[in-house]
């Protein structure tokens, strides 16, 4: 009688399963083996060692992160996560923005990864069903804290709570925010490398606590180059009509001394200068370079593309996942968070000759 042959399991087989079982003793966000530690341990090539975690990887128990290296994500516990919905005028404010839209979705895509659950609720409910969420529930908020969310937190002291993308940092809680200073300072920096010395900036009320930020980035870019402030390049909007916007540009285009470039708080505010713009023939960025700030998906789209800041609010949604599950694996973790925006170069400015 013939004898089957019994196959051999691979090295990097061995080593995957001894691995996978050895990473249920790491928390979240713990760094793991990298390809070299792993050459050192078992006495393998770097290809034996890279296949090994990168078939950590597919299965969900490991991530590379650039300049982080490979990190655990298998999680022991399941992790229940609520999203607070305000009541009223600042649940409209928080529907109607595209930003937000894309903090949930850093959320949910984090969620569906890790295999948690995930459901939104009104504030109204919260205090009456608080006591049947188990330990391991987390919450979120988006923007702001609502009154009645703040007198919730210093009743419910300690709970694991992550408010997002808020104005300025809040004290009640944990906060993870986009640096607004640094989105303009990047702008009128990218400018000034590119022989703009003339630049306009139409921004939100000042005493906002949303816009001031973006003036504060541009004047201290303006200073760290030597450049002097002009109160007559910046000017402020109260809302987002085309018409305001439209009556600003022509202002900063009528000065003895006009700008060469104009960067705007938002992507919207800057494709109404361009449709003006192209009503006028002024040639776009031939004529003048324009800028806007949060990279839209229509900035994308508009002749010419827009050059703009990328704020990385999916990036927002996704730490707060990250947060919570420290939080309430009883991790100490910084109480204000700021994400870093990336400048993003397209065709609507040009170096001035």
């Amino acid at each position: 009688m013939r004898i089957a042959e019994i196959k051999k399991e691979p090295v990097w087989k061995k080593i995957y399963n001894t691995l996978s079982l050895e990473i249920s003793k790491y928390e979240f966000g713990e760094n793991f083996y990298t390809a070299e530690d792993i050459c050192k341990k078992y006495n393998v090539s770097t290809i034996t060692a890279i296949r090994v975690l990168s078939e950590l990887e597919r299965e969900g128990l490991v991530q590379k992160i650039k300049k982080k290296g490979t990190i655990v994500k298998n999680i022991k516990q399941k992790i229940d996560i609520k999203l607070i919905l305000p009541e009223g005028a600042l649940l409209h404010k928080i529907l109607s923005n595209p930003r937000s839209m894309e903090i949930y979705s850093g959320i949910t895509s984090k969620v569906e990864k890790l295999g948690f659950t995930f459901a939104t609720i009104y504030e109204k409910y919260l205090l009456q069903i608080f006591s049947k969420f188990p330990d391991h529930t987390g919450f979120v908020m988006l923007t702001e804290l609502s009154p009645f969310i703040k007198g919730f937190l210093k009743e419910k002291k300690g709970i694991p709570f992550v408010l997002l993308n808020p104005p300025a940092y809040e004290k009640n809680c944990i906060s993870i925010r986009v640096d607004r200073k640094k989105s303009t300072y990047l702008l009128v920096n990218y400018f000034i490398s590119i022989g703009h010395t003339r630049i306009g900036f139409i921004n939100g009320p000042a005493t906002s606590l949303w816009f001031l930020p973006r003036l504060e980035g541009y004047i201290q870019a303006l200073q760290e180059n030597g450049i002097e402030y002009d109160t007559a390049l910046v000017k402020e909007t109260d809302g987002d009509a085309t018409s305001e916007d439209e009556e600003n540009l022509e202002e900063l285009l009528s000065l003895a001394s006009p700008p060469t470039a104009i960067i705007t708080a938002s992507d919207h505010r800057a494709i109404n200068l361009l449709n003006y713009c192209h009503r006028k023939n002024i040639k776009i960025p031939d004529e003048l370079s324009i800028a806007g700030d949060d990279n839209s998906h229509e900035g994308l789209l508009v002749h010419p593309s827009l050059t703009t800041v990328e704020r990385n609010m999916k990036k927002i949604g996704e730490k707060a996942v990250e947060c919570l599950i420290m939080l309430i694996n009883g991790k100490n973790i910084p109480r204000d968070i700021v994400v870093q925006p990336e400048l993003v170069i397209r065709e609507s400015t040009k170096e001035r000759r």
